[in-house]
């Protein structure tokens, strides 16, 4: 029988050829599922989903058939849902965690075991191109994230406007954060269309590479005339911290190794260090520079918080001049 995909046949085609179970044999273990109501079904069945036949167009074998495939729109079910595999879930659960280099290589896997089902809402190759792209970001793999940005089924159902704009901005961050042109980024932090479509997390993109691309134009060391420049780059840096909160860790905790390395370096923050000795007092503390204070401030929140496990001289350093006020007041 040739495959039909006449909308209007749809709801017939529920009467005389209804929908496989789903203890339905043979059933390859890489097709999908899904939840299906549509024409006279008083309640959804679940069906083997062969393959997509276009956008919205999903194929199917009807039941006691064999190989004799049907196309329904998924326009005309009143419900359509196709189940996620425990491939994509495990994948998922491996990039929460943190596992990232397991997870882009099963994202990768699943992105292109289930592309016949692209076109189709919620199928998994396309919300795996999706985690694979956030994935490398997280990575700070910048050589791979233009061509996964790009790659992005850009029209498919299953993209809503937050995954399109993380495939809009994931390039620009790309090339600031590894040091490019600082202007692109710039404005698309100021492009208030864009933002209405922007996650916290990929604000936190935005700013981490701003920061980044600001950072380059120090690298020869942090001056009274570039120092306005280092201060820019430091909010950022914060500003990405901010973002991320109880999101993902990498970028923050990059972010903030980042802006202690620019206010260590911030002129009179080391003479200031060098003039006074561990611990310091309530006098020495209050008199310190602001930029000295942030920069001890930041050192103590990685070896704390951020980062506790990390071993780098100079933040260690730096946070043995952090003075704790509660541990000096007098208790009433």
């Amino acid at each position: 029988m040739k495959l039909t995909n006449i909308i209007g046949f749809a709801a017939a085609l529920l009467c005389c050829a209804p929908f496989a179970g789903a203890q339905e044999e043979g059933a390859a273990q890489d097709k999908l599922r899904a939840y299906v109501q549509a024409g006279k079904m008083k309640k959804p069945a679940v069906q083997v989903i062969e393959a997509a036949g276009g956008k919205n167009v999903f194929q199917y074998i009807p039941k006691g058939a064999v190989d004799q495939k049907m196309q329904m729109d998924v326009k005309s079910c009143a419900l359509f849902m196709l189940m996620t595999p425990d491939d994509l879930v495990d994948a998922i659960g491996e990039y929460r965690a943190g596992d990232l280099d397991a997870a882009r290589k099963e994202l990768a896997k699943v992105k292109q075991k289930y592309a016949r089902y692209l076109g189709l809402p919620g199928n998994p190759s396309a919300i795996a191109s999706v985690y694979e792209l956030k994935t490398a970001v997280r990575q700070k793999d910048w050589a791979a994230v233009p061509g996964l940005a790009d790659g992005l089924p850009k029209d498919d159902p299953s993209l809503n406007d937050f995954d399109l704009t993380v495939a809009k901005v994931a390039p620009v961050v790309a090339a600031a954060a590894n040091g490019g042109d600082a202007a692109p980024v710039e404005a698309m932090l100021k492009d208030k269309e864009l933002l209405k479509t922007v996650s916290s997390e990929v604000y936190g993109w935005l700013c981490y590479a701003h920061a980044c691309a600001l950072e380059a134009k120090v690298k020869g060391g942090v001056t009274a005339e570039n120092a306005k420049t280092a201060g820019e780059a430091i909010d950022r840096f914060c500003q990405c911290v901010v973002s991320h909160h109880g999101v993902s860790p990498e970028l923050p905790v990059d972010a903030m190794k980042r802006a202690f390395n620019l206010l260590w370096n911030m002129p009179g923050v080391q003479d200031y260090a060098k003039s006074v000795k561990t611990p310091l007092d309530a006098k020495a503390w209050s008199g310190a520079p602001v930029n000295f204070r942030d920069a001890v401030a930041m050192a103590q929140l990685l070896k704390t918080v951020y980062d506790p496990e990390a071993k780098d001289e100079v933040v260690d350093k730096a946070a043995t001049y952090y003075y704790n006020a509660a541990k000096d007041r007098k208790k009433d």
